[in-house]
């Protein structure tokens, strides 16, 4: 959890992520974690040229996953502009509050 979510909100609700790694959630984190890894090895940058239709790059400041360098990376190979919200983490998605909003206006427009 310290790895996906940004250090505020983890700090704020550490004794909760922690009762959540004793019921289970372990698994999944670590099973996350590999997938992550995984990435490492993983690279798609060439077949982005080949994206013709409109894109969205949403990235975070402070993400401990990817990194914010590979939202500007992706965002240079489609051609886009991303967003990057400041504060986040990975799990940017979790915690700005106007994440899916941007997401739909994105949808509802092209």
């Amino acid at each position: 959890f310290r790895t996906i979510y940004s250090q505020h909100l983890y700090e704020t609700n550490e004794r909760v992520f922690r009762l959540l790694e004793n019921v289970g959630i372990k698994d999944e984190s670590r099973r996350f974690l590999i997938l992550a890894e995984a990435t490492e090895r993983f690279d798609a940058g060439d077949a982005l040229s080949f994206v013709k239709c409109p894109s969205l790059v949403i990235g975070a400041e402070d993400d401990r996953v990817l990194s914010v360098d590979a939202s500007y990376d992706t965002a240079a190979r489609l051609v886009v502009i991303p967003y990057i919200y400041n504060d986040y983490g990975h799990a940017v998605y979790d915690e700005a509050p106007d994440y899916k909003d941007r997401l739909l206006c994105f949808l509802t427009e092209n």
